[in-house]
């Protein structure tokens, strides 16, 4: 029976599917079902059947299974072998390395928490955003404007005006923040890197410093406490240090005589509460070295929100691990318009009437360089054109909300216009050569791709690297499209030896398709 006729009699009897079981699959996880599942989804788009079920607790693929455009609908199936489902417009029940595979045809759905953040405005075209990971630590999420590629693009220069992108994610192994001020002050102070009762063993960053002095010396910081009353003093003890320092506030003692000499130098935070309301602090010590690391002191794990803050130290560890992102690509979309035959947005360039905002807590908050904000809402708004009509093409609104999330960040892109495409790509990430093996939604050891060459990973919604040396790993999970237009499903890798090892999604890829208004969501995790 051929599999046109098999598909017929499957189709009379269950209607508008059919079972791969009807076409001989075995699912013993030994057995070859790749010819089977061809049959199956080839008979099934012969005779009009959109839907094939996959209804085996296993299966094994030898080589890549063409879905055809048909809907695929697995119940719980381990998928085993070198082989993958391509070309599915969407698909669930896969289990592929005890991960179950989502083919969703719409946006994901973004995590929320409660967890706070930092967002530091480094200089006038750099933000860093500081998150804790969902295992020990914290990531620096760097974004910077301004970097572009002249060729083949709407860029001129390598510094045409862009909006902020994220261009780095680094690994820290400790994040502290606090308020160092700039009052009153009583003797010779001088600042240092604060080195003690850091997290683990680190090899870089930008250390938080604190102030010493010695002698009769005294410190004041104006801070605004909150409805609780709470603030801290974060003090270092030594060997060397005081034997009996003083905390006031608005000239009346609240804590005194604090032995801060020690035999092993220490990190120690004196909780304290007052009336809310703009307060003065004063630190003083009549005699000895006096160690202030500031007020509102903590590690960001420990912070607690809107209280007054200057400051922020991280510390990184390149020794034991490995950063996520370290390029300066498009890390999150470009197009290429057809009629104008050129790549534009991003990396690429072309964007104009650009609009910043940094969202604390719901609110648009301007900052000014070296401001940082501790809140558990940060967002990084943003709005810009895109115009190629000058070389024959369309024109194009775009809005961006990067929301930063535990491990993370979630951007939220929406497009306005008309235009034709020949590749648009709604999901971007140059990830770091270190994250060599895909763990989601196949195994695959990159390093045996060839410089240049694309590894596709199918119709798929999500794929997640893992760095052998570390186990650390990195997720990306993002919007699909029924009526995306690419030969190959969607998703892949481009490995560009010496770069990364690049992740696309494309709604179309290499295609021509006319788009009006649409959107993107990409979620991308560091763990």
């Amino acid at each position: 029976m051929t599999e046109i006729s098999r598909a017929a009699q499957v189709a009379r009897l269950g209607g508008d599917v059919v079972s791969v079981k009807d076409f001989g699959a075995v699912g013993d996880g030994v057995t070859d079902d790749t010819a089977v599942l061809n049959l199956a989804f080839a008979g099934a788009t012969a005779l009009g059947v959109n839907t094939v079920i996959l209804d085996s607790p296993q299966v094994t693929l030898g080589t890549d299974v063409d879905c055809l455009g048909c809907t695929l609908i697995a119940s719980n199936t381990n998928v085993l072998g070198s082989g993958r489902f391509i070309n599915s417009p969407y698909t669930e029940g896969l289990i592929v390395n005890n991960i179950t595979q989502s083919g969703r045809a719409t946006h994901p759905l973004a995590p929320s928490d409660s967890e706070l953040k930092i967002i530091e405005k480094v200089s006038a075209n750099e933000y860093a955003v500081y998150v804790k990971k969902k295992t020990d630590g914290y990531l620096r999420l760097q974004y910077l404007n301004n970097l572009t590629t002249p060729t083949d693009s709407l860029a001129t220069t390598t510094s045409d005006a862009t909006a902020f992108r994220l261009t780095s994610v680094s690994n820290c192994v400790d994040v502290w923040t606090g308020f160092k001020g700039n009052g009153t002050t009583v003797g010779t102070w001088a600042s240092t890197n604060l080195i003690t009762d850091i997290a683990e063993a680190y090899t870089s960053g930008v250390e938080y410093t604190y102030e010493y002095a010695t002698g009769a010396v005294s410190k004041e910081y104006t801070i605004d406490v909150q409805e609780d009353g709470y603030f801290n003093v974060g003090l270092l003890y030594s060997s060397t240090a005081s034997t009996s320092v003083n905390i006031l506030v608005d000239g009346v003692p609240v804590l005194s005589g604090i032995d801060t000499s020690s035999g092993i130098a220490s990190v120690n935070i004196h909780e304290l509460k007052t009336t809310a309301g703009t307060r003065v602090v004063k630190v003083e010590s009549a005699a000895g070295r006096l160690n202030v690391l500031g007020c509102n002191v903590s590690r960001l794990m420990n912070a607690k929100h809107s209280l007054t803050r200057d400051s922020v130290g991280y510390y990184r560890n390149a020794t034991t691990y490995k950063d996520y992102l370290s390029s300066t690509s498009a890390n999150d979309y470009a197009i290429r318009d057809k009629d104008a035959d050129t790549w534009g947005g991003s990396y690429h360039g072309g964007e104009t009437s650009i609009s910043t905002d940094v969202v604390i807590g719901n609110t648009a908050t301007a900052l000014s360089i070296g401001d940082i904000r501790v809140s558990s809402n940060i967002e990084l708004r943003q709005g810009w054109t895109i115009d190629w009509s000058g070389l024959g093409g369309g024109t194009l609104t775009v809005d961006s909300a990067e929301v930063f999330i535990k491990s993370g960040v979630v951007r939220s892109m929406s497009f306005t216009g008309s235009q034709r495409v020949e590749s648009h790509y709604t999901t971007l990430v140059g990830i770091n050569e270190d994250f060599s093996q895909v763990i989601f939604p196949h195994k695959k050891d990159l390093t045996t791709v060839a410089d240049g060459d694309r590894e596709f990973l199918g119709k798929n919604s999500q794929v997640i690297y893992e760095a052998p040396t570390t186990s650390q790993r990195l997720s990306v999970n993002h919007s699909i499209y029924n009526n995306e237009e690419n030969a190959k499903g969607g998703a892949f890798i481009w490995r560009a030896v010496g770069l990364y090892n690049k992740y696309y999604y494309a709604l179309v890829d290499r295609g021509d398709r006319s788009l009006a208004d649409h959107s993107a969501v990409t979620i991308t995790e560091f763990y």
